[in-house]
C-alpha cells in the first residue's frame, strides 16, 4: 500500500510539473541546447503550410521577435505597438489559439537606434509555471516585470539604464527559483541575479571596453555542478547560477555575441561577433580552446548533434562542422536572410529563413541533403518552440501550432 502510495504521489507531482512547465524559456529550458529530445517529437510534422498541418492559427497584434513559452496549457507571448509606444504579454489558449488576454506592461519612449533585424519585444519571457518574468527595453533603461497567468502584475523592477546602440535583445534564464537577467549594454554592462519575490540576490560586472553585448546564458552540469555559461569578451566564463561567484574562464572567442552556446559532451561551442569573427570550441576537461573556424554567425544559435556542429549566417549561408576538428563537412547557401535560431529535432536540422521558409535536413549525410521545404507567409524572425508533437510558430502576424 505504501508503494502504491508513493506511485500515485510521485506520478501527480511529475504530472503537475509537467503541466505548470512544458516549454518555461528561450531554448525551453536553463540547458536548451537546440535539440529537442522528447519521445513525441517523433510524431510532429516534418511537412506544412499555411493550411496543412496546422492545427490553429490565430493574429497577433504588434511587432516582436520573442520564441513563444508554453505553460498551464496557455501560449505566452511579448509583442510591441509603436504607434501607441506599449509593450505587451499577450496569453493564448493552447488547445484552441483564443487569446485569453492582453496586458500592457509598459508605455513610454521606444529605443531609437534598434537594429534593422531587432524589435522592442525580442526577448523570450521565462516561467515557473505560476510567475511569467519578462525583459522589456523602454524609456533608456530594461526593467524586469512579473505577472501571474492571469496577467496581473506582481513586480516590476527597474534594472539599470541602457544606452542603446542596436536595442535590447538578451532573454531572461530561470533556474532553480534563480532569475539571470543580462543587461550587457552601456552604462552598466552587468548581468543580474534576482529570486522570484523580485530581490537582488547578486549582480556580476561584465564591462567591455564600450562594446554591448545581446548574449543569453545557459546552466550545464560540469563537474558534477551546475554552471552559468557565458560567451563574449573574448572569454568562455563559468558562474555560480546561485551566488555569481566566477568559476573559471577560458581565453578565446569574440568580444561581442548575440546568440547562445552549446554543449555536446566536453566540448561547449560559441559563435559570433565583432570585433573578431569566428566559432570557437571549448574544451571544459583541459579548460582550453580546442579549434576555432573562420564560420561566423551573429544573430542565429548554433546547434551541436551527434558529434556535429551546425551554424547559419545572417545572411543565409548554413555550415556543418566536424565537432571535434572544427573542419566543414557541408555548405550551403539558402539565398534568404536567417535570424531565427537553428533547431534539431527526429534526427532532423530545422533552418527557417526570413520569408518564412522552413528546410528540413537531413543531419548524418556528407553533403546537405534538404528532404522538405515549408513555407508560412509573412517574415520569421522569432524561433519556434516545440512541446510534444506540436511546432508552435510565430509568423510576422500570427501565432501557428502545427501539428499532424
Amino acid at each position: 500500500m505504501l508503494r502504491i502510495l508513493l506511485f500515485i504521489v510521485c506520478s501527480s507531482y511529475m504530472l503537475t510539473n509537467s503541466l505548470l512547465a512544458q516549454w518555461n524559456q528561450w531554448r525551453g529550458s536553463a540547458s536548451g541546447n537546440g535539440v529537442i529530445a522528447n519521445s513525441d517529437s517523433q510524431s510532429m510534422p516534418m511537412t506544412w503550410s499555411d493550411s496543412e498541418n496546422v492545427l490553429w492559427k490565430t493574429p497577433v497584434p504588434g511587432v516582436g521577435y520573442s520564441s513563444p513559452i508554453i505553460s498551464n496549457n496557455k501560449v505566452i507571448l511579448t509583442t510591441s505597438e509603436p504607434k501607441t509606444g506599449t509593450q505587451s504579454l499577450l496569453c493564448f489558449d493552447s488547445a484552441s489559439g483564443e487569446m485569453l488576454w492582453k496586458k500592457q506592461v509598459h508605455r513610454g519612449r521606444f529605443f531609437s537606434s534598434n537594429h534593422k533585424m531587432n524589435a522592442d519585444a525580442s526577448s523570450t519571457p521565462v516561467t515557473d509555471g505560476k510567475k511569467i518574468i519578462s525583459l522589456f527595453g523602454i524609456n533608456d533603461a530594461i526593467y524586469a516585470s512579473a505577472h501571474d497567468f492571469d496577467g496581473k502584475e506582481i513586480w516590476n523592477i527597474k534594472l539599470s539604464d541602457f544606452k542603446s546602440q542596436f536595442g535590447s535583445g538578451a532573454s531572461p534564464l530561470y533556474y532553480n527559483d534563480m532569475l539571470v537577467l543580462p543587461v550587457e549594454n552601456e552604462p552598466t554592462i552587468a548581468v543580474y541575479g534576482y529570486d522570484l519575490s523580485g530581490t537582488k540576490k547578486w549582480t556580476i560586472s561584465r564591462p567591455l571596453k564600450k562594446r554591448n553585448s545581446w548574449h543569453t546564458p545557459r546552466v550545464f552540469e560540469i563537474d558534477k555542478q551546475p554552471q552559468l555559461i557565458f560567451s563574449g569578451h573574448n572569454k568562455l566564463i563559468s558562474y555560480d547560477p546561485m551566488t555569481g561567484k566566477q568559476n573559471w574562464s577560458i581565453p578565446g572567442g569574440s568580444a561581442v555575441t548575440v546568440g547562445s552556446v552549446v554543449m555536446d559532451g566536453d566540448i561547449i561551442y560559441t559563435s559570433g561577433g565583432f570585433p573578431e569573427k569566428g566559432t570557437y570550441a571549448f574544451d571544459i576537461k583541459t579548460k582550453k580552446l580546442l579549434w576555432s573556424s573562420k564560420v561566423a554567425t551573429y544573430i542565429p544559435s548554433i546547434v551541436a548533434y551527434n558529434g556535429r556542429l551546425f551554424a547559419a549566417t545572417n545572411n543565409g549561408r548554413v555550415f556543418c562542422l566536424d565537432g571535434q576538428s572544427g573542419q566543414e563537412i557541408w555548405s550551403t547557401s539558402t539565398k534568404k536572410s536567417i535570424s531565427s535560431s537553428l533547431f534539431v529535432a527526429n534526427d532532423r536540422l530545422f533552418i527557417i529563413t526570413e520569408d518564412g521558409t522552413t528546410r528540413v535536413a537531413k543531419t548524418d549525410s556528407k553533403e546537405y541533403v534538404e528532404l522538405h521545404s515549408n513555407k508560412i507567409p509573412g517574415l520569421t524572425r522569432a524561433t519556434p518552440s516545440i512541446v510534444g508533437n506540436r511546432i508552435y510558430y510565430r509568423a510576422e502576424n500570427h501565432l501557428y501550432c502545427l501539428a499532424k
